[in-house]
């Protein structure tokens, strides 16, 4: 009798690892994050400038793959995100020390992106997607 309830227990574990393993596949694939966030190449040290002549090297289809001339976003690179270093220091909050305004909305450091819109709009004329 134990022998089966071992046996029993085992297979329920193993079905249970087989169903995780697709959902978490599945999740994958539906969800994958594939694509360029400033942080991990340069920090604290963005610009508009920069991330939108990173945008510019993501859309560029100047790397063969398979004979043909790809992209990184043809090859499903195509979301670019800026981590960190877009938003300003106010003088709002309770220890006068927040990245909001007295409303609540995030506050841009204009002098490092002096226009999130026209560097948003850029990404989609590239066929990427961004992120901040």
């Amino acid at each position: 009798m134990f022998n089966n309830d071992v046996t029993s227990l085992v297979s329920i574990q193993s079905t249970n690892l087989a169903i995780y393993t697709v959902l978490f596949s599945l999740t994958i694939l539906c969800f994958d994050s594939r694509g360029w966030r400033s942080w991990n190449l340069f920090g604290a040290n963005v610009n508009q400038q920069l991330i939108m002549s990173q945008m510019t090297a993501i859309a560029n289809r100047s790397r063969m793959v398979d004979g043909k001339l790809q992209s990184l976003c043809d090859l499903g690179y195509c979301d670019v995100g800026l981590d960190d270093n877009w938003q300003l220091c106010s003088s709002y909050g309770p220890n006068k020390y927040s990245y909001h305004d007295a409303n609540g909305r995030p506050v841009v450091n204009t002098a490092r992106f002096p226009d999130f819109i026209a560097m948003t709009d850029y990404a989609h004329s590239l066929g990427l997607t961004a992120g901040w």
